[in-house]
Parts: structure tokens; sequence; C-alpha cells
């Protein structure tokens, strides 16, 4: 589900930062439509194929007992429709990151999270179980994007959300960059991914929970140095916009000096422990 973005994703965040170095509101306002007409185009198609795979996928890497069967159904299905809210808004979303407002996007995501921890607290309290953290991923989901969707307008008062804006030639310029995207996305994707599919194929899916353990410690460190690398992006395009070769050179080999000065502490702190780390969990 992961790869339906397309790559899509990162090539907004650049052409984002592109027209609205050269000023260019009209172009930028047809390319957050025409990219919401495309997410909703590729929505209604993986959830056609998703209806018809639902059933098979969950027998195939869940082998749920009969009375979870209806359990892990509310959450594959809860899930799935919880991506495709969240990727149909990205077109306008979008618009934080590639105006490199990552102070907004940061104060929305301490906000959001705040609010899904007493979620969490409140279903689970109920009684509710996994269902419960279902409702709440959505209660977390509608808040994040309502919320994300007023700030963009706020900074960016010109925009419209008005799907006619859809521009045929733009869909080319974005698809032209997007493909690019798409296959680290994919490597991405199997990285991450494949190694739990074929735990719960071979096995059974609570094993994944065990493997998990190595799996997320090594991610979420992964992450801290991935914060610095989100900025950069968006502040190289903006410079190639204004054709500022010097400063991209030099924006590279300063973050380049950051990302591997954190990034050899950070793995030096995880091989010393990691051991101790595992036996406490």
């Amino acid at each position: 589900i992961g790869l339906s973005d397309l790559g899509i994703s990162p090539a907004l965040t650049k052409f984002i930062a592109e027209y609205h170095a050269r000023n260019d509101r009209a172009t930028l306002n047809k390319l957050v439509n025409t990219a919401f007409v495309i997410y909703v185009f590729v929505g209604i198609i993986i959830s056609i194929i998703f209806m018809l795979m639902a059933e098979w996928l969950i027998i195939l890497f869940f082998k749920p007992s009969p009375d979870m069967t209806s359990v892990i159904r509310f959450i594959f299905i809860g899930y799935f429709l919880l991506f495709v809210i969240s990727m149909v808004f990205t077109a306008y979303t979008s618009i934080i990151t590639g105006l490199q407002r990552y102070d907004i996007s940061s104060i929305i995501s301490v906000a959001v999270s705040l609010i899904s921890m007493a979620g969490i607290f409140l279903f689970l309290g109920i009684g509710l179980g996994l269902k419960g953290l279902i409702i709440n991923a959505f209660i977390f989901t509608l808040v994040n994007i309502g919320l994300t969707l007023w700030k963009s307008k706020k900074i960016f008062p010109s925009l419209k959300f008005n799907p006619l804006l859809f521009d045929a030639k733009l869909v080319k310029t974005i698809f032209n960059y997007s493909y690019k995207m798409y296959v680290s996305q994919i490597a991405t994707q199997i990285y991450f991914h494949i190694d739990k599919l074929f735990i719960s194929y071979f096995f059974n899916v609570s094993y994944v929970a065990y493997y998990q353990i190595a799996s997320s410690l090594s991610q979420k460190f992964r992450s801290i140095p991935a914060l610095i690398i989100s900025p950069i992006f968006p502040a190289a395009s903006e410079l190639q916009a204004k054709n500022d070769t010097e400063k991209i050179v030099r924006l590279y080999l300063i973050s380049l000096k950051y990302l591997v000065s954190i990034g050899l502490f950070i793995c030096g702190g995880v091989i010393i422990f990691a051991h101790p780390f595992i036996r406490f969990w």
C-alpha cells in the first residue's frame, strides 16, 4: 500500500518550493489540485484491488484463529482507509513542507500525538481493545489533516481547494520527477517490511512482535538523522529555482558534516546499549 504514493509526495515538495520561489501562485495552485486528482484516482484503483484481495491477504499473512478473524479484518480495513484518506490529502498538506515551515509541522505533530496518546488511554480504558485503537487512529488522522490544511491556508492564503484546476501538462511534470523517487520508495518498502511479511507467512504473526523490538529500535534511531535531511530537500529546490549553485553546494557540504557526525554518535550508542535495551524490554 505504501508504494501507491508513486513518488508524488517528494515531487510536490520540490515543485512547491520552486514555484513559490518564483512567486508563481497560479501554477502552484494548479500543481496541488492536479496532485489531488491523481491521488483520488490512485485511491479508487487501490481500493478496488484491496476489496478484491482483502480476505485472501488476511488468511495468507495473518492466519487468524476463528475468534480473531473479525478483529483482524476490522484492523486491516481500518488502517487501509486511514492510509487512503491521508494519501489523498497529501496534495494539500505538502504546502507546509514545500514552504519549509517545519516548525509548523513539528508543532502539529506534537499536538496531535498528545491527543492520540490521550485517546489510546481512553479507548483502551473503556474496553474497546484493538478496535478502539483504530477508532483513535481515525480521530488522530482527521485532526492532523484538519490542522495541517488550516495552517497551509494560513501560510499560503492564495491556496485554493479546487480540483477543477487540474492541469494535464503538470501531470507530466510531476511524473517526470516522481518516478525517480518511486524507485527509492520501492527499495525502502522492501527493506523495512518484507522481512515481517516473511516471518508472518512462514511462522505466525505473533513472532513479528518479538522481531519488531529490534527492528523498531533501529528505525527509531534512523529517523533522527532523517530529520536533518527533510528540510534540505525543499531548501535546495528553492535555491535551484533561483539558480544559486554556490549556496546549493554549501548547503550540501554543511548538511553532510552534521549528518555524518550525528550518525556516527547514534550508531555508537546503539552498538553499546543494544543488549541492555533488549534485556530490559
